[in-house]
């Protein structure tokens, strides 16, 4: 009886977790095989999940109350699957405009991992490098946890990095402008590499279930579910809105009992001069109008 329990448990747990996710991939139309878009392998080389390589000629774009008709809550994560071109800068994964044409949230992958939040004007140009190169030709797997004041990316299961996030709380993303995919309407490199996942969860610690529920490591891929299962327990978060000071530390944990992996923690840097000089953030020249004409005449 306790197993039948434990997998309802497990099963509810994931359901919410999957509630009111949205897939960028599938929303932007990427599975239609548009112009740039290409298949390619996937990370774990199986029939069930579809990847997509990216090239300079692809325009993809679409208005972003279309993918969030309910809004972007404030706290949320972003969960990626991707694989830059070897040895390419910091190039846009994707980057989300308000109607204004200012940038609200961008995220850029290559020799660094960059996360750019803004909601008004006083966040201007407060980009948080978290010092990682990733462009090594190979798949990654990062969870993004948006909570509070924090902001902290979990790469490839093994690595956690938590960095202060300055906003305004009171503040959200305006959905009245539009989502790109793979480049920045002005200025910044083009994402080159592949895509297996790009979604945006409306729960902060879905960051932390990239390697158990949305990309769980290739030989377990069938069987994540029943692993986890056997090994349920309560979920234990550390996080909160309240950022800390300290050390870095190796944290052997997990959302699972019995799943413990290694990760290590740094905690608040204030200098970001290790960040890309070629890659700008804020208002843009452009507006969202002209881009949609052009998306519009592709289509």
């Amino acid at each position: 009886m306790s197993y039948v329990f434990w997998v309802q448990g497990l099963l509810g747990f994931q359901r919410l977790l999957e509630k009111d996710i949205v897939d960028l991939v599938d929303g932007i139309g990427m599975q239609q095989e548009r112009i740039g878009v290409t298949i390619t392998q996937n990370r774990c080389h199986r029939n069930d999940t579809i990847a997509y390589d990216i090239a300079e000629s692809a325009l993809l774009t679409i208005d972003t109350n279309t993918l969030f008709p309910a809004g972007i809550p404030r706290d949320f994560s972003i969960l990626v699957v991707a694989k830059p071109k070897i040895g390419y800068p910091v190039a846009t994964l994707f980057a989300i405009y308000n109607d204004s044409g200012e940038e609200q949230l961008v995220l850029s992958l290559g020799n660094d991992v960059i996360l750019y939040y803004s909601t008004t004007q006083d966040d201007e140009g407060k980009a948080i490098s978290f010092g990682i190169d990733i462009s090594d030709g190979k798949w990654h797997r990062l969870g993004i946890s948006v909570k509070g004041n924090t902001v902290t990316l979990i790469l490839d299961c093994t690595r956690q990095i938590s960095k202060e996030l300055r906003r305004n709380l009171d503040e959200r993303i305006d959905i009245n402008g539009i989502v790109i995919i793979g480049q920045q309407i002005v200025d910044g490199d083009m994402y080159l590499g592949g895509l297996e996942m790009l979604k945006i969860a409306p729960i902060p610690d879905a960051a932390y279930e990239i390697c158990t529920i949305f990309a769980a490591d290739c030989r377990n891929h069938t069987r994540h579910r029943f692993t986890n299962l056997r090994n349920y327990s309560p979920m234990i978060r550390t996080t909160s809105s309240t950022y800390y000071e300290g050390a870095s530390q190796t944290i052997r944990s997990s959302s699972y009992a019995g799943e413990a992996f290694s990760t290590t923690r740094s905690y608040y840097e204030t200098n970001y001069n290790n960040l890309n000089s070629s890659q700008t953030y804020g208002r843009t020249s452009s507006t969202i109008s002209k881009l949609n004409v052009s998306y519009n005449e592709e289509n």
